[in-house]
């Protein structure tokens, strides 16, 4: 079953390290220009701290970057960058803000200091597994969507969406291994006029009050 790790929403923390104050960011994004977007948004709120040392994976465009941010070289994107690779963690973002505190902590002591601030970010966060699904749009009476509904967890899915006409217009989406299972038990069941129709595969968590 192909599927990737990452964390759902936003989370923050921070420690002091011999007077100097980290504060860390994580959030999920799904693009490189989100995670940009959102590193311009910490700096601009920390304007008067001298590091904003970030790092990112998207796992769509296949990218991963990270940034000293003025610090030495690689004392601080790598190390954040390594917690990610480490967890096996995509599209997400993290930076780490350092306010100096006036003792210097040396490479090493940096190194460490942002590796503890990234696993602490990440910590905050709620880690959600992503699984490639086969999303589908059926258009089914109301005594017939009500069968679907009690038959549907068996084959991890999960109705995304619904309008309600004189019909049942829903989609619906399912673990793509499990989806062959799905289609026979529709094609099984005497479920009448059904209509049903394969409108995507995307990556998506399932195991949550709504789909990811």
């Amino acid at each position: 079953m192909e599927s990737f790790k990452t964390i759902k929403g936003e989370a923050s923390s921070e420690f002091t390290e011999k007077r100097s104050r980290f504060i860390c960011y994580a959030k999920h994004v799904l693009s490189k220009e989100e995670a940009e977007d959102y590193i311009k948004h910490i700096k601009s709120i920390h304007w008067d701290a001298k590091h904003n040392v970030y790092a990112y994976r998207i796992r769509e465009e296949n990218i991963s970057k990270a940034s000293d941010d003025g610090e030495p070289q690689g004392s601080g994107g790598i190390p954040v960058i390594s917690v990610l690779e480490k967890k096996g963690l995509f599209d997400i973002v993290v930076v780490i803000t350092r306010y100096f505190g006036g003792v210097l902590l040396g490479i090493g002591g940096l190194s460490r200091a942002y590796s503890y601030g990234a696993k602490l970010a990440v910590g905050s966060s709620e880690i959600i597994s992503m699984v490639l699904c086969t999303v589908v749009q059926v258009f089914v009476g109301y005594d017939v969507f009500e069968k679907i509904k009690r038959s549907i967890r068996r084959f991890h899915a999960k109705i995304s969406d619904c309008t309600y006409t004189n019909n049942v217009e829903a989609y619906i989406h399912i673990y793509e291994d499990e989806y062959p299972k799905f289609e026979e038990f529709i094609n099984e069941m005497d479920f009448g006029n059904i209509k049903i129709e394969v409108k995507s595969r995307e990556f998506c968590c399932i195991d949550q009050e709504k789909v990811l």
